[in-house]
């Protein structure tokens, strides 16, 4: 399984997102604007939905694990039942600008948030990927560096978009190295 690509389907850290709009909503709400507010439960909401229409794209198989939890654990799960090791880079993991904004304003690490939708996938073939929606009518687009261009690309799709970014490569190796932007870590064993 060595040299297949690392891929996440999906935003992560959806619901948990979600949770701290409904928990900290008076924190929030005296931190970023109404409006702002008002629109990010929306577009999460949205792609909850989007993100729910890919399970039945996707069966777990020996290559794919539905992200449940945190998008940190998972990676350890999935690592652990392929007897894998891998190499990723943190800041490729896809999360909307809007979870960014509200981790931000709660002192809160988003790749420790609840994710409740998208998957993790290991491939060889990023096509066989990108087709698996034909047949469902999802459209899977591919992982781009801002959220602006992310945004873009889902509003001139036609159906239903589902980002997908490809985060990393799976080594011949048992370690589970994360790159970040000037240091890297090991991936601990979740708690």
């Amino acid at each position: 399984m060595t040299n297949k690509s690392l891929l996440i389907v999906g935003y992560t850290a959806l619901e948990g997102t979600l949770d701290l709009i409904r928990h900290y909503a008076g924190r929030l709400y005296g931190r970023l604007p109404a409006f702002f507010m008002e629109n990010a439960q929306r577009r999460i909401e949205e792609e909850i939905k989007n993100s729910r229409l890919i399970d039945g794209a996707f069966v777990e198989s020996e290559h794919c694990r539905r992200i449940d939890t945190s998008v940190l654990d998972e990676l350890w799960y999935f690592a652990e039942e392929q007897n894998i090791g891998f190499e990723a880079t943190l800041t490729t993991i896809p999360l909307l600008q809007e979870t960014i904004e509200i981790c931000e304003a709660l002192d809160m690490d988003p790749y420790h948030l609840k994710c409740g939708c998208g998957w993790i996938y290991a491939t060889d073939d990023m096509r066989g990927i990108m087709s698996t929606g034909n047949s469902t009518g999802i459209k899977f687009i591919t992982g781009t560096k801002t959220a602006a261009d992310t945004e873009e690309a889902t509003d001139t799709e036609s159906g239903h978009g589902v980002i997908t970014t490809a985060i990393g490569h799976i080594t011949g190796e048992k370690a589970r190295l994360l790159h970040k932007r000037k240091t890297d870590m090991y991936l601990s064993k979740p708690q």
